[in-house]
């Protein structure tokens, strides 16, 4: 049984949301950054979505959490369609397995997509930078947000081990996007 994503035209849903680089994207487009083109931004997420949703790997709850966690499932899709067109065929049976799973020579791969944020609490959060002022950066947060992504991951394929959802002659491949951390 494969988990389906309702076939939404749009990647991105209307309504409240907390996280600000969605909420950027869909609803400030014509925002003049310097860094970042957000109408091409937005056109290139809503290409990713109508590649990705076709590979029917995205969990049933897909975009409501793209809501929350915009870089999260920005880099899952990027990271499934990128397989995807270098013929990788992938597949998920399951919704407490990772990501997806492809087949190279006869060996399942396991593919784990993690985007680490800036932290919980105030003593280990990686501060947001502010724009017109010298910001200090800590590298040690920094290292803590990628390590404790590392330790989550490591206890989550440990379980999925002892269910016996991966072998352990499966492979498994952790990809950490580092957009969720300032300044990493």
């Amino acid at each position: 049984m494969k988990p389906k994503e309702p076939n939404n035209q749009s990647f991105f849903l209307a309504g409240d949301c907390a996280d600000r680089a969605y909420l950027n994207v869909r609803d400030n487009p014509t925002h003049n950054n310097p860094f970042l083109n957000l109408i091409e931004v937005k056109a290139f997420v809503e290409s990713l979505w109508t590649r990705y949703k076709k590979l029917n790997v995205a969990d049933r709850n897909f975009l409501q959490e793209a809501k929350k966690h915009f870089h999260s499932r920005f880099w899952e899709m990027y990271l499934a369609v990128t397989l995807s067109e270098h013929a990788f065929e992938l597949k998920k049976d399951r919704p407490e397995v990772p990501e997806f799973y492809f087949l190279y020579n006869g060996r399942k791969i396991w593919v784990e997509a993690v985007t680490p944020g800036p932290g919980e609490k105030e003593e280990d959060r990686v501060p947001e930078l502010r724009f017109d002022e010298v910001n200090e950066i800590d590298p040690e947060r920094i290292i803590l947000r990628f390590t404790n992504s590392l330790v989550d991951k490591r206890n989550k394929y440990n379980k999925a081990l002892q269910k016996n959802i991966i072998a352990p002659d499966d492979g498994y491949l952790l990809a950490i996007n580092s957009a969720g951390i300032p300044s990493s």
